[in-house]
């Protein structure tokens, strides 16, 4: 039993899939009878075409190596859709910028908050802690006082 070449790699192991179609494991081309079908955009394509005739994809080995190292004009459709997704994705990575600075402005936002409110009830402590020193020492002076004054009424006069 002789086994089909993939026309684009020339892999001797076409296999049939479920569907009845005829698909080369390594390179991945399909082939629905005498029409290959381009992996990047599904059309189908006579079955020894070179390039997609609808969007340019190289079908072949062949195809691949002079659309790469030529001076072809069209890109390939992978290509083409990896640019279309690049705004897509930086657009997303905008957004996804913009949600990490607006959580880091809100964390700012909370500690400012803590720190002023610990700064407001530092503040009263050591109101409370200057008033008790006053009032300690206002206590001292009149004990004092009291002791001199105790002290100069007993003394004997002459």
């Amino acid at each position: 039993m002789t086994r089909l070449t993939c026309p684009a790699c020339t892999a001797p192991s076409l296999e049939f899939n479920t569907e009845g179609i005829l698909t080369c494991p390594y390179c991945g081309t399909s082939i629905i009878g005498e029409a290959q079908v381009c992996s990047a955009c599904g059309h189908l394509n006579p079955q020894y075409a070179e390039q997609c005739l609808e969007c340019g994809e190289p079908l072949t080995v062949i195809a691949r190596v002079v659309l790469r190292h030529g001076n072809a004009a069209r890109n390939p459709a992978f290509l083409e859709r990896a640019r279309g997704q690049a705004a897509g994705l930086q657009a997303d990575d905008v957004r996804a910028s913009r949600e990490r600075m607006d959580r880091f402005r809100e964390m700012d936002r909370l500690r400012l908050t803590d720190e002023a409110k610990a700064y407001a009830r530092q503040q009263v402590r050591d109101r409370q802690l200057l008033i008790a020193s006053a009032s300690a020492l206002g206590i001292l002076v009149i004990v004092i006082l009291i002791g001199l004054l105790a002290a100069l009424l007993r003394l004997p006069s002459r």
